[in-house]
């Protein structure tokens, strides 16, 4: 059908005689005539332009027209191809280079032009790295997609066939992209028809970085050595397949053919290693080192955090595997393959997904990046391993009309994680959305809209919904409701709307009092990528400014952060950034007139302001102003926000009012210092901690901050001496310490014991704890889930754990 419309075999549309009385209308008809396809490009273009995010130049539009392009790409050069056979007495190959320019050229132009419309009713925040992604996804696909229908026109003398065996290789092409992403450990992928896929949907940073350049030089050799395949095995003449005769120009054909096959093959068997794909064998030589148990095979590298605490990570994984089994009912086979990546930044490096920690169900496997001990992401992201076993056979998902379930994908992950936030459970938290007016409806997360919900909004709603069913139903009730894929009716006998407004219910029930609701305004204030135009370029400006500051360029690092913040002025974050710089270069009065706007500024959340009135407080400090920096760390303290920004408050204050502490705290802050690296600002604090515990007045605090720190080194031996210090002299002297930070040392020896191997001290831990904790359901669920934890330890880390291989 597609071929007969655009005039490549039977009657073609644009033959079809159209009113000629207007000259208008004539010029319409010679351009669909001449350029059919760069006008399905641009209709394409002014269609998406409505929509956000793939209506503008940039990845998502570039990501969705690529194969579009690359189809109507081969289409053209099939048409060509025809047309030149039939003009004998034309320079054939000259003709086809001429067109492979023209025509895709002027596809690309016409999607630019039709998605340019956006403009209209957009925000275009970087219409170059817009142009730049556009140009080497879209563009380039329609290349390759031109050049791929040119030589299966030349290898066939029916343009039907041509057509097929052209669409044919886009098929399966996109069919080896999908087999990789299914089977290897990799959540990006490139191709030549679809362009860059970049993986997790969280992760915004995307630009055109040099593996997307290199993978384009390779789809250039590739091309290249087709076309010069066809200079040798056709007739130049007529453009017909003949037997290669022997002459200079064959030889040379022949040659320049091997040289360009030879490099094409080379980079396609090494592909893992320059980053156009990742296979097991990429994660093995970035996680070389080995630990077997039971149930898993964890990867990680030598040397490192992960590598110091290896053994009690591994007992962790088997408490967290013990306590999804026992609520699912069912286990998923083989071991499950737990890779552990030393940073954010080597995770991105290897397998694509950065900030974002990924389990794709099909393939139990984990892909982690070391955090504090216990892993906090662990348990979710193992429920995904276990959801192989209750999904559909292929994939593991919930599916439904062949569609999968996200909310309950990500839903069941985040009931059997139980998430504890602030003290807050999963049910709390979902109360506190319902009260800010953020809950999405159950509808619309149920379902592929899980996606076009702010990503905070939707995991917590989800998994709010998937722990209702399972305290109110049952496990079972809601293992089943994920193998209907969210069927309602069919597994518990009630509508969907029903449900939903019992679970409304439940949340009504909960009781959030206004400080807490206002303190978690801050981390409900996200939006969805979908409401958010600017968020790649965001990404992108953040990357350069660290960069221009790693080089010492301020005036690009500020221009950046004014760029960011009329990029996007509700967002008081790249403000309070903007504002640090300029305390950090030492324009006091620059940064003052930043912060003191922000902490007056009813409107930012109660967190951002505290934020902003410490940052007044410390530039307060270094200019010697006193009392000014008195005034602004108190009334921070006034306003409600998280324990953790308590502490933080108050170590700021200690700070401001104690002047035998004032250097030593401000020394461990080490607020506004460009100079440091992770090195030395951690030796720094450790070494300023220590001299917090020689004052009289920090004896508690000193050990506490040392601890702190050398458990973030994963030192967790150390921690725990610091730690126990730390409480010796609170058990003395119970004032040295406050509420917030008695509690925050309980916590932390806790989890330092137990990653130190000292059972009974992390069972001390939390008996001293128990009576720090609020009465709220999150707390409880809390110390329930760490004396079950501290348990399995007892059980696991007796020798069932094997040595590293």
């Amino acid at each position: 059908m597609c071929a007969g419309a655009f005039g490549l075999g039977g009657r073609s549309l644009y033959s079809r005689p159209l009113p000629a009385s207007s000259p208008k209308l004539r010029a319409v008809r010679r351009l669909l005539r001449a350029e059919p396809f760069a006008v399905a490009a641009f209709v394409l273009g002014v269609v998406l332009a409505p929509w956000p995010l793939v209506g503008v130049w940039g990845y998502e539009s570039s990501l969705v027209c690529a194969p579009v392009l690359s189809i109507l790409g081969l289409m053209d050069a099939v048409r060509a191809v025809g047309r030149v056979r039939a003009a004998p007495d034309a320079a054939p190959w000259e003709a086809l280079a001429t067109r492979s320019v023209v025509g895709p050229g002027l596809t690309c132009l016409a999607l630019a032009a039709g998605l340019g419309t956006a403009f209209l009713w957009q925000r275009v925040c970087d219409p170059a790295g817009g142009l730049a992604l556009l140009a080497m996804g879209a563009g380039l696909s329609c290349v390759a997609g031109w050049w791929t229908g040119a030589l299966c026109a030349v290898a066939t003398r029916s343009r039907r066939r041509a057509v097929a065996l052209a669409v044919g290789a886009v098929l399966a092409s996109t069919a080896v992209a999908l087999l990789r992403l299914y089977r290897d450990p990799a959540v990006f992928a490139f191709d030549p028809y679809w362009g860059y896929f970049a993986g997790a949907i969280y992760d915004e940073h995307v630009e055109v970085g040099p593996t997307f350049v290199a993978y384009r030089i390779y789809n250039a050799l590739a091309i290249g050595a087709g076309i010069v395949l066809a200079l040798l095995l056709t007739d130049p003449r007529t453009l017909t397949l003949r037997r290669p005769r022997r002459s200079r120009r064959t030889v040379l054909l022949s040659v320049l053919f091997a040289a360009l096959a030879g490099r094409t093959i080379h980079l396609a068997a090494t592909a893992d290693m320059r980053g156009f794909h990742a296979s097991l064998r990429t994660l093995e030589r970035a996680l070389p080192r080995t630990l077997r148990t039971e149930h898993f095979v964890l990867h990680f590298a030598p040397q490192t955090a992960t590598h110091r605490e290896i053994e009690a990570l591994a007992a962790e994984h088997e408490f967290a595997y013990a306590e999804i089994a026992r609520r699912v009912g069912a286990e998923p086979k083989g071991p499950i393959h737990s890779f552990v990546f030393p940073d954010a930044g080597t995770k991105r490096a290897v397998m694509g997904a950065g900030r974002v920690e990924v389990a794709p169900p099909w393939r139990r496997h984990l892909y982690l990046h070391h955090k504090p001990f216990p892993q906090a992401s662990l348990l979710h992201e193992l429920a995904h391993a276990f959801e192989s076993a209750i999904g559909d056979p292929l994939f593991g998902l919930s599916l439904r009309g062949g569609l999968p379930n996200m909310g309950l994908v990500e839903g069941v992950a985040t009931a059997m994680a139980d998430p504890v936030v602030d003290d807050l459970s999963i049910h709390e938290q979902a109360a506190v959305l319902r009260r800010l007016g953020k809950l999405p409806p159950l509808g619309r997360i149920l379902g592929t809209g899980f996606w076009t919900v702010a990503g905070r909004h939707a995991y917590t709603a989800a998994g709010s919904f998937a722990a209702f069913v399972a305290e109110h139903y049952s496990d079972a009730a809601l293992v089943a409701l994920y193998r209907a894929g969210g069927d309602t009716e069919a597994v518990l006998g009630v509508s969907l709307d029903a449900v939903e407004a019992e679970w409304h219910a439940l949340l009504d029930r909960q009781v959030i009092p206004d400080e807490v609701l206002e303190a978690q305004r801050a981390r409900f204030a996200v939006r969805s990528i979908f409401e958010r135009p600017c968020a790649h370029r965001l990404a992108r400006l953040y990357g350069e400014i660290t960069r221009a500051r790693a080089r010492g360029e301020e005036d690009e690092v500020f221009e950046g952060l004014e760029t960011a913040c009329n990029l996007e002025p509700f967002e008081p974050r790249h403000r309070l950034a903007l504002a640090e710089e300029y305390a950090a270069v030492g324009e006091v009065g620059r940064a003052v007139e930043v912060y003191a706007a922000l902490a007056e500024d009813g409107a930012v959340p109660s967190v951002r302001r505290a934020e902003a009135y410490e940052g007044l407080a410390l530039v307060h400090v270094g200019a010697g102003a006193f009392e000014d920096a008195k005034r602004a760390i108190e009334a921070a303290r006034e306003l409600p926000v998280p324990s953790a920004w308590r502490r933080r408050l108050e170590l700021v204050h200690r700070a401001v009012t104690e002047p035998t502490l004032r250097d030593l705290v401000l020394r461990y802050l080490r607020r506004f210092d460009r100079r440091e690296d992770g090195i030395s600002l951690l030796a720094g604090r450790i070494a300023a901690a220590a001299a917090i515990g020689r004052t009289s007045a920090g004896r508690a605090l000193g050990p506490y901050l040392e601890g702190r720190q050398l458990a973030n080194a994963a030192v967790h031996d150390l921690a725990h001496d610091a730690l126990h210090r730390a409480g010796a002299v609170f058990d003395e002297d119970p004032a040295a310490l406050s509420a917030d930070f008695s509690r925050a040392l309980y916590e932390l020896d806790a989890a330092t014991a137990l990653a130190a191997g000292d059972l009974d001290g992390a069972t001390a831990s939390l008996e001293r704890l128990e009576a720090l904790l609020p009465p709220t359901d999150g707390a409880r669920r809390w110390l329930a889930r760490w004396r079950s934890r501290i348990e399995a330890h007892r059980r696991l880390r007796t020798g069932e754990i094997r040595s590293p291989g």
